[in-house]
């Protein structure tokens, strides 16, 4: 039902389904991984964030699938975890995702490049920037 509403973009309704599925599935259930992808996308999908990083670091908690079509949905979750994290600002966080996701899909590497050199520069900002002598 989830994957229905959410191929026809009813994110909220999909998200709704997902969630309440989320508890019912065992552990070892590949359907597992699926469910916390799913609804960590359709939060995102919606403009909820934070709790599309929640459900997709839960995610990468799981144990790796030995299924095919579960391992790429599970190393899915790390990339699309991943971009939202760099696409808050939170590099070093999204290159840690990435990272294990390269493992999986080495094309992941040129995003991971892109993370760690946008923490790179935004190191070197800070420390060439002169101290704030200024009071309050």
């Amino acid at each position: 039902m989830g994957q229905t509403l959410f191929s026809n973009k009813l994110f909220p309704e999909a998200s709704v389904c997902f969630e309440h599925a989320i508890p019912k599935i065992e552990e070892q259930d590949p359907l597992l991984v699926l469910a916390y992808f799913s609804a960590g996308l359709s939060r995102k999908n919606q403009g909820d964030k934070e709790t599309a990083i929640k459900l997709l670091q839960r995610l990468t908690e799981l144990k790796e699938p030995e299924q095919v079509m579960s391992k790429a949905c599970y190393f899915q979750g790390f990339i699309a975890l991943g971009s939202i994290l760099s696409n808050e600002g939170r590099k070093s966080e999204a290159a840690k995702y990435l990272r294990a996701a390269t493992a999986y899909d080495p094309g992941v590497e040129r995003f991971l490049k892109e993370c760690e050199e946008a923490m790179e520069d935004q190191s070197s900002q800070q420390s060439t920037e002169p101290p704030n002598l200024k009071g309050p």
